[in-house]
């Protein structure tokens, strides 16, 4: 009979990307997304978002405080600067990718029946992620992105 000992909860794990970016050449960034079948919404100038087929999802005051905070999970955050503006555009790259993987996905092996908890070292690793996300962690080091900050990881998530 194995024992578990150490942490126990009823949540579980989760992958993330998360980030944020100036959008310098709307063209080569919609030529992009639309080449990997990638969904985005854009915030303009005056903080409204639309979709990426210009249809006026809200609007939205993106100088509130909660639209800059990007979270992943429990403990993961980015926050978009207030001085962080590349408005002669007004496209600001905004990601927030959560997964579901559950907890099997970070099982560490047992030894001596010891159960050593999640290892979320591998989600730290672009091949983690599917084909269409890794284009996303891609994105971020393209040339009509800049200012671009992001995280990968994997965290629990509850």
């Amino acid at each position: 009979m194995k024992i578990r000992t150490g942490f126990v909860s009823n949540s579980s794990s989760s992958s993330f990307i998360i980030g944020y970016g100036s959008v310098t050449n709307r063209q080569k960034f919609e030529s992009y997304c639309n080449k990997y079948e990638i969904e985005f919404s854009l915030i303009d100038k005056t903080g409204k978002l639309y979709s990426h087929d210009g249809v006026e999802l809200i609007d939205a005051d993106w100088l509130d405080p909660d639209d800059r905070i990007i979270t992943a999970g429990n403990e993961t955050e980015i926050i978009i600067p207030k001085d962080f503006s590349d408005f002669d555009n007004g496209l600001i790259l905004r990601v927030e990718i959560t997964n579901d993987e559950g907890d099997g996905e970070f099982y560490s092996q047992y030894d001596d029946y010891r159960y050593h908890g999640p290892d979320y070292e591998k989600a730290k690793h672009k091949e983690f992620y599917s084909e269409k996300q890794q284009k996303i962690i891609e994105l971020f080091d393209q040339d009509f992105i800049k200012n671009s900050k992001y995280i990968i990881g994997a965290e629990r998530n509850g």
